[in-house]
């Protein structure tokens, strides 16, 4: 190739970077196809053109540059690394999988596959595997942070001195800024700021969205939403903020001067380590009180988050060494859910229609980890008039249920006795409710919204509760609903009342009619009055 030639194709694939990083992936791929006529054999264009196909859900033409490339230049770390994304695009999970164990077998010591493997490895519900993985990589930058912290929150027994550790490395790596002109600041306790990136269809916004709009009567609410996508809630939620502001362009140093500027007496973190979160910006002092909520029930580990809320139940007093945050605990319950028009809760319930019992569980597979297919094995083992109902978008890949069924069947139980469902809108998941006559809960990231929607529809849940907030929602939950029967110290005790729950239709009757009772009246969703309870603790600090 000419040097000319070689000038003006790095031109072109230059500026593809630039329009990849807006998001333009169209201008990206023209801009990279000139490149390629130019210098067909460079692992940087094939790398990126197998890359926008992907973005562009143009799937054939991902897997024409793929074969070219492996034919061109072979099997190099880039090309391995797109091929692995695109199955993982496609649903095929296990075809992912065996890519990326590939590639590592070549390249142990590569950042980003040591990245992607563990982000693929949670999808497994394999944390060990996901934390090897991502502690693998030299350079722990923010992202890397975020999910090494989140993975730990699957960790059965996690050690919390450790987990302060490595929150310490994090609130380390952080700048934080500093303010001087702070203390003149005349904030004012009627504005409440939020920030979060899950102002959307998402788990935490089906729990704040009610307490947000009852918030609303007496508080100024500014919201500083931390993402480019939006629906029908997020406008909903703009439809009582009294200032709604997109964040995601801006800065730490840009977006803490636009919160100041706002003079909010408290602001929230919604995100914890979530995707896209702000969280790191809360090492800083913005407001006189920071509160985390919702989207991170454990500590940040930021001497700056004044506080985190929860419940009596969730977080007792005697967790505090569990927290860098002061604990402060709302009477009944952390969280609520919010209404949901058009419910249909069928009144015939699913073993008095199918003369078997059926289990469900909801939620996303990275909460299932080995401890609990052990258990639900021998639920159905024993339970032998039963099936098993599960719901994750892991389902889409044939081969990802067949390596399930063989974690929890064992060859023993016939296959038609698990269930499962992928690709389901939220509607379509409430109506499966109806399908199911209690939830088998995760551990030790238990339910949260889900269990709240179960609660909704009148399904108990069976949960294990530990020491941590993430391992007493479904606590909480079963203790507003007083189900108290439904909780369990150990995966012992939650596998022995499963079966015998599963045996004694006359006794879940009881408990379903008690939880349709409880259902009228309990603080789950209550909205206002839980509006009302944080508006008291607020003017308390």
């Amino acid at each position: 190739m000419s040097i000319n030639k070689f000038e003006i194709a790095k031109e072109y694939f230059l500026k593809s970077l630039s329009e990849i990083e807006k998001k333009n992936y169209t201008e990206a791929e023209n801009f990279l196809l000139k490149s390629f006529e130019l210098a067909n054999n460079r692992p940087s264009v094939l790398s990126n053109l197998i890359l926008v196909s992907i973005l562009l859900e143009k799937f054939k033409n991902a897997e024409y540059y793929i074969k070219y490339s492996y034919k061109k230049i072979g099997k190099k770390i880039d090309i391995l690394l797109q091929h692995a994304y695109l199955r993982f695009k496609q649903n095929k999970f296990i075809k992912s999988l065996i890519i990326y164990t590939f590639a590592f077998k070549r390249y142990p010591d590569d950042d980003n596959l040591n990245f992607n493997l563990s982000v693929l490895y949670k999808n497994f519900g394999d944390y060990k595997k996901s934390i090897y993985h991502i502690s693998k990589c030299n350079n722990l930058n923010k992202k890397k942070f975020d999910n090494l912290i989140f993975y730990n929150d699957f960790v059965l027994n996690r050690d919390e001195n450790q987990y302060l550790k490595l929150l310490q490395k994090y609130s380390d790596s952080i700048k934080e800024e500093i303010f001087p002109n702070f203390s003149i600041i005349n904030f004012e306790s009627q504005k409440i700021s939020f920030v979060s990136a899950e102002l959307k269809n998402h788990a935490v916004t089906h729990q704040i969205k009610d307490i947000l709009k009852k918030l609303s009567d007496n508080y100024e609410i500014i919201i500083f939403n931390n993402t480019d996508k939006s629906d029908e809630i997020t406008n909903e939620l703009k439809s009582f903020s009294k200032d709604w502001m997109d964040i995601h362009n801006l800065d730490n140093k840009e977006l803490i001067n636009c919160i100041q500027k706002k003079k909010s007496k408290y602001l929230f973190s919604l995100s914890g380590f979530n995707t896209n979160n702000r969280t790191e910006i809360f090492k800083s002092r913005i407001c006189p009180v920071q509160i985390n909520w919702c989207g991170q029930l454990t500590t940040t580990g930021l001497k700056n988050m004044d506080y985190i809320l929860g419940d009596i139940h969730c977080t007792p007093k005697k967790f505090q060494k569990y927290y860098t945050e002061k604990i402060l605990n709302m009477p009944e319950i952390w969280t609520n859910l919010s209404k949901i028009p058009n419910l249909n809760i069928s009144q015939i319930l699913p073993f008095e229609r199918k003369n078997y019992v059926t289990f469900g569980c909801f939620g996303k597979f990275a909460k299932i980890n080995g401890v609990i297919l052990n258990s639900w094995s021998d639920i159905l083992l024993h339970a032998k008039n039963s099936k098993l109902i599960l719901i994750s978008n892991e389902f889409q890949d044939v081969m990802f249920v067949k390596f399930v069924k063989e974690k929890i069947l064992k060859n023993t139980i016939a296959q038609d006795r698990l269930v499962t469902y992928s690709n389901l809108n939220r509607n379509q998941v409430l109506e499966m409710y109806n399908e199911i006559d209690f939830v088998l809960d995760t551990f030790p990231y238990t339910g949260g919204t889900t269990s709240l929607e179960a609660s909704l529809m009148e399904k108990p849940i069976l949960t294990i509760y530990g020491e941590t907030f993430l391992s007493r929602c479904g606590l909480s939950i079963a203790k507003n609903n007083e189900l108290e029967k439904w909780v369990c110290s150990d995966i012992k005790e939650y596998t022995h009342k499963a079966i015998l729950f599963s045996q004694n239709t006359k006794f879940l009757r009881h408990e379903i009619n008690k939880l349709k009772k409880k259902r009228e009246n309990t603080s789950l969703f209550d909205s206002m009055k839980f509006s009302n309870n944080l508006s008291k603790l607020l003017k308390e600090i």
